[in-house]
């Protein structure tokens, strides 16, 4: 695999522990299938990010026009 997955720090801790419940099923898709990429492809480039959206939130719900919008803080937090 060619491509370098944008991470932000946190959600690191997130990929071995993900399981679908709870979540919006697009946004659930969409992190298991990079939690399957990275475990079928162990060598691929994983960029660490600060103060924007990563890979994991391009499906979140709470995304508007990237940004967080899942409560004021966390918008503050994400994105600087």
């Amino acid at each position: 695999m060619e491509n370098t997955i944008q991470i932000r720090a946190h959600h690191l801790a997130c990929i071995p522990r993900f399981y679908h419940g709870g979540y919006d099923k697009y946004f659930a898709e969409n992190i298991k299938n990079i939690c399957a990429a990275i475990r079928k492809y162990p060598s691929t480039k994983i960029k660490i990010l600060a103060g924007k959206l990563d890979d994991l939130c391009m499906k979140c719900p709470h995304k508007y026009k990237n940004r967080c919008i899942q409560c004021q803080e966390i918008g503050k937090w994400v994105i600087s």
